[in-house]
């Protein structure tokens, strides 16, 4: 999915309210987004001990809330209206995870879930990666559990950290960029 160029000038400071923000409200709930309302971020602001001078202004929203509310508003319509109806449910990924672990008969890791009793069983989305990375690797190496966060690397120096860890590390956690590689675009770090 694209960025919305509305938030790729974002300061940082703004992507560590809405990180901040996120973890401490949550994401969603019985299945909807949450998009919190600037008395949701007061109440996560004081719970955490922040500054919620810097979301009200007496009685009125700072700029920043306001850009707050836009992208989370945004980032819910996005995700209900255009990612949520490309998602699979666990019958359709058991069912693609089956298909492709016939056919390509994968030596990588299949690892399983962390649910109990029946609903236990491999993570689909996981085994389908590994086995996608396995079957496309050409003999490349790929550390598929990395436990670290993927950096990418210019000239020997961090360029840009992800900010969550991903399944599969193709081929470390660990990517330096050659000089045709960076006309990859960031929109935040």
């Amino acid at each position: 999915m694209k960025p919305s160029r509305e938030f790729c000038e974002k300061q940082k400071s703004f992507w560590a309210a809405v990180r901040t923000l996120s973890q401490h409200i949550g994401y969603g709930k019985k299945g909807n987004v949450i998009v919190p309302s600037v008395a949701d971020m007061v109440d996560a602001f004081r719970d955490l001990g922040l500054n919620v001078g810097g979301i009200i202004n007496g009685n009125r929203p700072t700029q920043l809330a306001t850009d707050l509310e836009r992208y989370f508003q945004a980032r819910a319509t996005a995700l209900q209206e255009r990612v949520l109806p490309n998602l699979m449910n666990a019958a359709e990924a058991r069912a693609v995870f089956l298909k492709m672990k016939r056919e390509l008969a994968p030596r990588c890791p299949q690892p399983m879930n962390k649910q109990k009793k029946e609903k236990r069983a491999e993570a689909y989305l996981t085994c389908i990666v590994n086995m996608l990375i396995e079957n496309h690797a050409q003999g490349y190496s790929c550390n598929y559990d990395p436990q670290e966060l993927t950096t990418i690397t210019k000239d020997g120096l961090p360029l840009r950290t992800l900010a969550r860890r991903v399944d599969g590390a193709f081929t470390s956690g660990l990517i330096p960029l050659s000089q045709g590689d960076l006309n990859m675009v960031f929109c935040h770090g």
